[in-house]
This record gives structure tokens, C-alpha cells and sequence, in this order.
């Protein structure tokens, strides 16, 4: 049975990469999708990763394997929906279309009762699900909001997962995820007329892994954890990403 496995930290990239050092540690070893090479070089574990304060720069790892403007526009398209390249379903169209806009239902049922529970965006739907025909719905199942006191508001986010690679996935998830969280602040201190800065975010997969082909990353990663400049601020990404439009 694969291990639970707990890591915190402040910022998005440090709990990430701890992620990834507990997983290759402790996981349990899996094949995924390689069936024809490696053998069980891969891991599986669940995991809860719990990311204090999601906009304390740096926010960026510089290992995660994508293009740096493709880390901006994916957090860009769960909050706008501008990605229309015919996909089964979308996270933006869970949240904010298919069964109205849930957001906005959730931070009104936190407006009106801030102590609730029942703050809650649910992005998994088993009516999507058909697995001969390679339709297996969204990794991503729930979203839940929190208002707590901390020296002012903050809004706490939780999310739940079923399945979600912790090399190709996870780092843009998170970074996403924070934005989305900051996007729901703003809507949370329209609602009520008061300042609300993000809180902690806590993140929980049931199935967190990566596949036998994926070790490189993984050794890569490995590799620079010694390093400190191995993180960029959300400010560097960005320049980063006009000096390469420029070019």
C-alpha cells in the first residue's frame, strides 16, 4: 500500500521540491505508463502538501519540465478560460461554467456564514468518466474555502485530487491554484468590504507519481537542491518569458 507522505513549507517551489525528494525516498515503487522499459523504477505515494504562504516569493522552481510562458498561461486559463483547443473538459469550465459559476456560489456562502464548511467547489464528475474510451475526467476533485483570522482575513484553500503526476503536473497545479486563490481573495474582500490576503493551501492526491520515464527529472531535480538559484520570483518568470517573446 503506498506510504502517506506529509510535507510543508512557505513558499510553492520548496514544498514541491520536497515533494519530490520524500516521493523518490519513501514512495512505493510503480510502473505507470512505462510498460516496456525501466520496470518499477517509478513512485507512488499519497500526499499532503501543505504550502503556508503560496505568494512568498520566490514562487517558481526553474526544474519543472515546461516552457516558462507555459506556467503563466496555464494559471491564466483556469481563472479567464481562454484555451480553447477542444479538450473533454477544462478546470476553468468546472469551476466557472459547467454547473454555474461555483466560485462565485461558494464565496457568497463564506460571505454570508464566515465560520462555514460548506464552502465548496467540486471539479471531479463522474458523468464524464469512461475509461474505454480514454475519458477519465479531472484529476482535480474538489476545492474547499476558508475564512480565518490572522492578523487580518486570509482564505485558506483545500483541494483534493485523485490522480496527478508530481513531475509534469504538480508544479503548474500549484502555481495555478495559488492564482485561482488570490483571484478568489479579491472576490471574498469585494463581498464583504474588507481586506483578504491568502492563507495557507493545502493539497492532498491520493495518487501522487511519476513514471519510470520521468527519472531523469527526477534525478535532475535531485541534483540542484544544494543550489540557490535554482528558484525564480514570479517577477523573473515574467521577464523571462517577454525577453524570449522579444527575441
Amino acid at each position: 500500500m503506498p506510504p502517506i507522505i506529509v510535507v510543508e513549507g512557505d513558499t510553492i517551489p520548496e514544498v514541491w521540491e520536497r515533494s519530490i525528494i520524500e516521493l523518490s525516498a519513501r514512495g512505493e515503487p510503480y510502473q505507470g505508463k512505462d510498460k516496456d522499459n525501466l520496470g518499477k523504477a517509478g513512485r507512488v505515494a499519497q500526499m499532503v502538501m501543505r504550502i503556508n504562504k503560496p505568494n512568498k516569493e520566490p514562487r517558481v522552481h526553474k526544474c519543472f519540465p515546461a516552457e516558462p510562458r507555459e506556467v503563466l498561461e496555464y494559471a491564466e486559463d483556469l481563472i479567464m478560460g481562454l484555451d480553447q483547443r477542444g479538450w473533454d473538459y477544462t478546470y476553468h469550465g468546472q469551476i466557472f461554467d459547467k454547473h454555474g459559476n461555483q466560485m462565485l456560489r461558494a464565496v457568497a456562502i463564506l460571505s454570508q456564514k464566515p465560520t462555514t464548511n460548506k464552502a465548496h467547489i467540486v471539479v471531479g464528475n463522474p458523468l464524464i468518466v469512461d475509461v474505454e474510451k480514454g475519458l477519465h475526467g479531472p484529476c482535480l476533485q474538489t476545492i474547499t474555502l476558508h475564512l480565518r483570522e490572522r492578523d487580518g482575513l486570509q482564505l485558506d484553500f483545500d483541494t483534493t485530487w485523485r490522480v496527478r503526476n508530481s513531475i509534469n503536473a504538480a508544479f503548474m497545479n500549484l502555481f495555478a491554484l495559488s492564482e485561482l486563490q488570490n483571484h478568489a481573495c479579491k472576490l471574498m474582500s469585494d463581498a464583504i468590504g474588507k481586506p483578504v490576503s491568502a492563507g495557507p493551501m493545502t493539497d492532498y492526491t491520493v495518487h501522487y507519481n511519476y513514471n519510470s520515464s520521468d527519472v531523469p527529472w527526477v534525478q535532475s531535480l535531485l541534483n540542484q537542491v544544494k543550489r540557490t538559484d535554482r528558484f525564480w520570483s514570479t517577477e523573473e518568470l515574467k521577464e523571462i518569458v517577454k525577453l524570449m517573446q522579444d527575441e
